[in-house]
């Protein structure tokens, strides 16, 4: 299930997108917003809407699937990409200017940050934190940030 394909699709809200699309919106926001009660109270809600979809899917002959299932654990996966691309950053970036030019980096030393907007990760590449010139290790950090962005379906920002 591809998420931000159903949060921004255009369809009626009593259509098979229509109620796929608030199912994502509304888990994604309740899973991380707001309390794990105010999240329990609204699945109700959410396994009627979940329902109305199956009983479609059935109608016109689609197998059975456990849409809100399915829904958190793509959710789970984006979390876990989330945590894991700071430290594959990290790792392959030092690992890769040792192995090219026989050097250690100082990882803290490098300027990035990371943002969404509407669920589309970014990560912006500075160079390094003080004034330094551009040397060859600030060039395979770059790189190496540029291929990490893109294992991960990040956007890469370099303003090195």
């Amino acid at each position: 299930m591809n998420l931000l394909h159903y949060e921004f699709v255009a369809g009626p809200d009593g259509s098979i997108n229509g109620m796929l699309r608030r199912l994502v919106t509304d888990l994604r926001y309740n899973r991380s917003m707001v309390t794990v009660d105010v999240f329990k109270s609204s699945l109700p809600a959410l396994r009627e809407i979940e329902q109305q979809v199956q009983n479609l899917d059935r109608e016109i002959g689609r197998s059975h699937r456990n849409y809100i299932d399915e829904i958190l654990l793509e959710l789970d996966e984006e979390s876990e990409s989330e945590s894991n691309i700071e430290e594959d950053l990290r790792r392959a970036t030092i690992a890769t200017i040792d192995s090219i030019i026989g050097e250690e980096i100082d990882f803290e030393k490098l300027s990035y940050s990371t943002g969404k907007a509407e669920h589309y990760h970014w990560i912006r590449f500075s160079g390094y934190t003080d004034q330094r010139a551009i040397d060859s290790g600030i060039l395979i950090a770059r790189e190496t940030f540029r291929a990490i962005c893109n294992k991960y379906n990040y956007i890469f920002i370099d303003l090195s």
